[in-house]
């Protein structure tokens, strides 16, 4: 049998382990990395890429429409076509895939192969009639959506993330089964492409991990284009009719509720890719969760590491991408390093976008009590939401006694990017109030956190010992004088 030696095989070939093998290649590696079907994963065929560009080109839709609001008397131009996203979305990924091609790695040195890969022990993986031999291995087979044991659902044809990208025509209606990120931002992007979209979440509130006002403002918006939001449901039963796809549901009392659509996406959360590698063969211990893994992304096998998807906690590309570069560190380097999960964004892509990193008004309540401190600037207060015609969105900012952050959390058009200076002052434990002595070109969104800033900065002034002290002469002087 081939034997080959590394001193780094990476299994997968997606954001974590296409950075874990770029990382240790640029460390002076001997670098092999294995796929069993596609380089790039979930995020470039099923993920990031393609729900991104699909709800770009939902929101091209969506201000074309709006045309005569910002140029009255315009008239809208022809009827979108549909099926037309969809091709541009193929495009986008093919685009993205072209920096991803097997040949651009093994110009840098990185050898890639294809196949099945399974463990036959701690330092020897078997790939056909090949053997991988190497000092260390990263695990990085990512997830796949979770298909829940639902009565008759594998009896229609469902959608999942994997598979919707993949229609060469949208349908005319579509349940949305779960409430959560993926789910929202699908529903949201076909719904202003024109489909009839009702989303069914079995929890009362879509989203519900995020700050619940913020959640309930983004169901609303959504609501106002047309998708459709049954919260509180529990999905009983899918069969098929003369109508199309039926579910039957029930909510927290029991009483029953029906929805038809002609398709079903499936969107209730992923599963950790964990079998058929016999990683029990390497001494890797693992669960429904995933690999166990420690701060320092090591499993239970010395030289085994994993990161991203397959490890958790955080089902995010930036986030397998952090893991990775700190598990090669730790691999190769002397110095060891932790993850850090103190603040790790995330980012729901609908329109309004809904960004998150720390904690919540209530979660920050619960650990720290009423010294907990929220600080509340809106969209429709800020000029450049004046001129752009926003007028719903806010940001809301959660610090602790000494004012640095604990949470933020943004509802608006470029939230995502809009968090990031904040997100900076939470990693590096500055005073939120910092962030208003900057100064902020004019007129941005970045007003958004410059005003919350200095709402804060004032609260530091109020409560400072020596304006106090001077405070409270100046009013003495004024009693005595007047």
């Amino acid at each position: 049998m081939n034997t080959t030696d590394f001193d780094l095989v990476v299994i997968g070939a997606g954001s974590a382990g296409i950075t874990a093998a770029m990382t240790a290649n640029g460390l002076g590696k001997r670098v092999a990395l294995v796929e069993r079907s596609r380089i790039g994963g979930e995020c470039t065929w099923s993920g990031c890429v393609p729900s991104k560009a699909l709800i770009r080109a939902a929101h091209a839709a969506r201000e074309s429409a709006r045309l005569a609001e910002f140029v009255p008397g315009s008239v809208r131009p022809a009827k979108t076509r549909a099926d037309g996203a969809l091709r541009y979305v193929r495009s986008v990924v093919e685009r993205v895939y072209e920096g991803e091609r097997p040949e651009r790695f093994e110009a840098l040195g990185i050898r890639v192969f294809f196949g099945r890969p399974v463990f036959a022990d701690p330092k020897r993986l078997r790939l056909g009639d090949r053997v991988l031999a190497a000092r260390r291995f990263l695990v990085a087979t990512g997830s796949r959506p979770l298909v829940p044991p639902i009565e008759g659902l594998r009896s229609v044809p469902f959608l999942t993330s994997e598979t919707v990208f993949a229609q060469k025509r949208l349908p005319k209606s579509m349940i949305v089964l779960g409430g959560g990120p993926i789910g929202l931002e699908l529903a949201a992007a076909f719904n202003r492409l024109g489909v009839r979209v009702t989303v069914v979440e079995m929890m009362e509130r879509v989203l519900y991990r995020e700050e619940p006002e913020l959640a309930d403002a983004l169901a609303a918006s959504l609501t106002s284009e047309g998708v459709g939001m049954a919260v509180g449901y529990r999905a009983l039963a899918f069969s098929r009719t003369k109508k199309g796809i039926t579910l039957a549901a029930a909510d927290a009392s029991g009483a029953r509720r029906e929805f038809t659509a002609d398709s079903v996406l499936v969107a209730v959360g992923r599963v950790p890719n964990v079998e058929d590698l016999a990683l029990g063969a390497a001494g890797v211990a693992f669960d429904q969760r995933g690999v166990k893994v420690d701060a320092y992304m090591r499993t239970t096998a010395p030289g085994i590491y994993a990161s991203g998807d397959v490890a958790g906690p955080y089902l995010f590309s930036h986030m397998a991408e952090a893991q990775s570069i700190v598990a090669v560190r730790n691999m190769f380097l002397p110095i060891k390093t932790k993850v850090d999960y103190t603040a790790v964004p995330w980012v729901t892509y609908t329109d309004p976008e809904l960004a998150r990193a720390g904690l919540t008004v209530e979660e920050a309540r619960k650990m720290y009590g009423s010294r907990v401190r929220v600080y509340l600037s809106s969209y429709g207060e800020i000029d450049r939401g004046k001129t752009d015609g926003v007028g719903a969105g806010a940001g809301v900012f959660v610090c602790g006694a000494r004012g640095k952050l604990l949470g933020i959390h943004i509802l608006g058009p470029a939230a995502g990017e809009l968090m990031q200076q904040a997100l900076l002052a939470l990693k590096l434990g500055v005073r939120f109030s910092r962030i208003s002595s900057v100064v902020h070109a004019y007129p941005g969104y970045s007003d958004l956190v410059k005003r919350a800033s200095r709402q804060a900065y004032i609260d530091e002034l109020r409560n400072n010992p020596i304006v106090k002290t001077a405070g409270a002469i100046a009013r003495l002087l004024k009693k005595v004088t007047g």
